[in-house]
């Protein structure tokens, strides 16, 4: 199955009293919902010691004659993430079986190495859908990749090719260049997201620090300012790069794109107050398999739709539900203001 390439849509209508990206990426990240969905957590042992946290929706997770979607959280992030819930709800409606799977480290108790995750980690997810086919046989497995989650989806879909095991991919507000993304994020009003992200990944290395032969102290882990300090010091160091730099370009999305074998949906604002203006990618890049929904507006990972406040939703979700089901439609969903 081949998709056509589009490189706008016309489909997302930014709320009109959310202007401008930021507004977007702000509400949508500080908005909590109240949505009325079970879930039921799974720890699944890696083969080296560790762990990861996963999590379903209790309703249907049972159900093996349901397609499983795989969530991939962004930098930060975890089923706590103020998209989370309303992502997996979507993806029920949809009629498939939604599964978070958390990053090591990410669920809210570290994992037991020095080590983490990082925007090119794939052998994690190689292990879940191994895992996956072998213990809950369903008839189809796909994925939805969230920032820094969408990267690491779109490198996978590119290293397995032709053989990936996954049916199908959707990835949202997704980095292609990582050097030109951890550049512009330290700079201007970027740098508030920074500060932010920064936050989150100091709180999870804290409890670490007193591994034997870990790579910096405490004293160093508070003078880190920027995100690519932190790659330097710590990312690159722990996951066996020689460099920031030789993270970057070995991690980046963007050289695995023409690989992809899958049909691929990648939603992207071409306002992204995190992303470098300027790197969406050409139709050369891409594989035929893929296709680019550039939005007018929405900010990263915002995409809040709706007349008045009231009426506000995030229309990836409904992006998302219409991609996996077509003949269902986006209405369905249930607005923000119903998830209060």
């Amino acid at each position: 199955m081949v998709i056509p390439r589009s490189n706008s849509t016309d489909g997302f209508k930014p709320a009109w009293w959310l202007p401008g990206p930021h507004s977007q990426t702000i509400y949508a990240s500080l908005f909590r919902k109240h949505v009325p969905l079970k879930t039921v957590p799974e720890r699944l042992d890696l083969d080296d010691g560790d762990f990861l946290d996963l999590v379903w929706d209790a309703d249907n997770y049972k159900d093996h004659t349901k397609a499983i979607v795989i969530i991939l959280h962004g930098m930060g992030g975890s089923i706590h993430s103020s998209y989370a819930l309303s992502l997996m709800q979507s993806i029920s409606l949809s009629g498939c079986r939604p599964l978070f799977m958390h990053f090591r480290g990410a669920s809210g108790e570290p994992n037991r190495f020095a080590r983490s995750y990082h925007a090119g980690e794939t052998a994690d997810l190689a292990f879940v859908i191994r895992y996956l086919q072998s213990t809950n046989p369903a008839p189809a497995i796909s994925a939805v990749g969230i920032s820094l989650g969408g990267n690491v989806l779109l490198k996978y879909l590119g290293e397995t090719g032709l053989h990936s095991p996954l049916k199908s991919a959707v990835t949202i507000s997704n980095p292609f260049n990582l050097a030109e993304t951890s550049k512009h994020i330290g700079s201007g009003l970027a740098r508030l997201y920074q500060r932010y992200l920064l936050h989150h990944l100091r709180k999870q290395v804290e409890p670490k620090l007193s591994l034997p032969g870990f790579p910096i102290s405490a004293k160093d882990l508070r003078r880190i300012k920027s995100l690519r300090e932190f790659d330097e010091l710590l990312t690159a160091p722990l996951h066996g790069f020689a460099s920031a730099d030789h993270y970057y370009e070995a991690s980046s999305s963007l050289r695995f794109l023409k690989s992809i074998e899958r049909p691929c949906l990648i939603i992207y604002a071409d306002d992204d107050p995190l992303m470098p203006p300027g790197l969406i990618p050409h139709t050369s890049q891409l594989s035929p398999h893929i296709q680019l929904e550039l939005t007018k507006g929405g900010g990263h990972v915002g995409f809040v739709s709706g007349a008045r406040p009231g009426q506000a939703r995030l229309w990836f979700c409904d992006r998302v539900q219409e991609f996996f089901q077509p003949e269902i439609k986006s209405s369905s969903s249930i607005p923000l203001e119903m998830q209060r």
